[in-house]
């Protein structure tokens, strides 16, 4: 027979891309990990991410907090990534830091909103001091 699924293809098919966008995470880190000129493919990898998550949100019929946080914390992340390049010697474009700026703004209100909830009572998939740090 079929193989059980989650509640719909388009399910199915979010949680497939939300692991692609972590793969992508995960291999962003690593290339961090670096601290110098070899973590140059980090940023890039870090906006793969970004577009998988984009591809999940859009896939989910409701809205997914939890993957909303996620795409906040990987903007974060991207952006810290991008800072850090001149750090590494890294050569860096003004675009690239623009983007990066874009992405933290894009974010804010979203986790504005999150610690809005948070602090009214309602109740968040996100623990509040991950909210707070």
């Amino acid at each position: 027979g079929a193989p059980i699924t989650s509640k719909s293809q388009d399910d199915d098919d979010a949680e497939v891309l939300t692991y692609i966008a972590f793969a992508y995470f995960d291999w962003a880190r690593q290339t961090e990990s670096f601290n110098n000129e070899k973590a140059a493919p980090a940023d890039e990898r870090y906006q793969k991410c970004i577009e998988y998550i984009e591809m999940a949100m859009k896939k989910t019929k409701k809205e997914n907090l939890t993957l909303r946080y996620n795409w906040c914390m990987v903007k974060l992340q991207a952006a810290n990534c991008v800072l850090q390049k001149l750090t590494r010697n890294i050569r860096r474009t003004a675009k690239q830091v623009r983007d990066s700026l874009d992405g933290l703004e894009e974010s804010l209100p979203v986790v504005q909103t999150m610690l809005q909830w948070k602090e009214e009572g309602k109740k968040l998939p996100i623990p509040h001091s991950t909210l707070i740090e």
